[in-house]
């Protein structure tokens, strides 16, 4: 089953002062008037403009002619970082580069990338300025907002990726493991089963099997989740904070897969149906506060009242897409005739979308 997955987010402040009255002095009789000297004020000094911390990372340089985006990751509505290859400088073969925004998606800037094949580079996911990752022949992480990147040990053939909570949450050889984002190796989480799909957002953690059975991580152990889904079909969970979304879905051919979607309220003890999303086959899931998404491999599918129509669609496939917040989404894939893969992003929760371009 072909996956996708995702990604998005924000901040301000200010303060002001006050300043304390003198006591009142007290007048005394005196047998004759005395004139006092008025005394200037004396100068103060003018208080200093309020620094800015510098941005985290490197400055960055022009993104390579060619590049083709693969993956993505936002912190922020304004912060994110895109994964992919452009034609070598030498004019062979593909080089892998990473690009890096700081204003949305307006303008991108290109930025060290872990010193690897770029055909074995699959995900990018940063938790913060300073601290990311990168999946490929094993995990890259950077702390230091990618102008050096190290390997973390023991990490080979790491499939899905999530960050959440300060951990970084990945899938090995169907093993669930975890370690802080900002340093430190992978450690087993409580398992017990093959893990087949992950999902995270904040403390829930959840992961599916080849049998379609759902798990949730809870006191350090999976425990399984009674799921609507008929036997054979395998469960996709999208996580919101008041809610989950889970599509079911069944055997595909020929592009087609049967899906049947869900909600629930309470962690997954009960569920009510949610329509039917589009049946293209390959299904990604994600909750907003402003509506429930599927991701497929040629489509972006939206339900905000119960029903569902198609947001965004795509020429050549879908290879990545998600969303994090109500607003900000992306969808990587082929688009306007052409197969080559291009980047579209959404500030307004899937109503309009704008290219990316690099």
């Amino acid at each position: 089953m072909k996956r996708a997955l995702c990604l998005l987010v924000l901040v301000a402040a200010c303060s002001h002062g006050t300043t304390k009255a003198g006591p009142t002095p007290t007048l005394s009789a005196s047998p004759s008037p005395t004139v006092t000297q008025a005394v200037p004020p004396s100068s103060s000094p003018t208080p200093s403009a309020p620094t800015t911390a510098p941005p985290v990372g490197p400055a960055g340089t022009k993104v390579p002619a060619g590049f083709r985006p693969q993956s993505a990751t936002f912190i922020s509505a304004r912060s994110g970082w895109a994964l992919g290859s452009s034609p070598c400088q030498s004019g062979q073969g593909s080089c892998d580069v990473i690009a890096r925004t700081r204003d949305g998606g307006a303008t991108w800037r290109a930025i060290p990338s872990p010193k690897t094949s770029p055909d074995h580079l699959a995900h990018i996911r940063f938790a913060d300025p300073a601290n990311g990752f990168v999946t490929g022949d094993q995990l890259w992480a950077t702390h230091d907002g990618g102008a050096t990147w190290r390997a973390v040990a023991d990490s080979r053939n790491i499939g899905e990726l999530a960050i959440s909570g300060g951990r970084v949450w990945a899938n090995q050889d169907g093993v669930v493991k975890s370690a802080s984002v900002t340093g430190g190796p992978l450690m087993t989480t409580g398992n017990g089963f093959r893990a087949q799909d992950l999902r995270v957002r904040g403390a829930v953690v959840v992961a599916s099997d080849a049998n379609g059975r759902l798990y949730r991580l809870v006191h350090g152990v999976f425990t399984v989740v009674r799921t609507p889904c008929r036997d054979g079909q395998v469960p996709v969970a999208g996580l919101g904070s008041g809610h989950w979304l889970l599509v079911c879905e069944g055997d595909a051919g020929l592009g087609h897969e049967e899906k049947h979607a869900f909600r629930s309220t309470d962690s997954g003890s009960t569920w009510t149906a949610a329509g039917d999303p589009p049946q293209q086959s390959g299904t990604d899931s994600y909750v907003t506060s402003d509506g429930d998404f599927v991701v497929d491999h040629l489509e972006v599918a939206v339900s905000r009242s119960g029903s569902w129509r198609v947001a965004l669609s795509t020429d050549g496939g879908v290879s990545e897409g998600g969303f994090e917040s109500a607003d900000l989404g992306y969808c990587i894939g082929g688009f306007g005739g052409s197969t080559s893969q291009t980047m579209k992003i959404t500030h307004d929760a899937g109503r309009t979308w704008k290219s990316v371009a690099f």
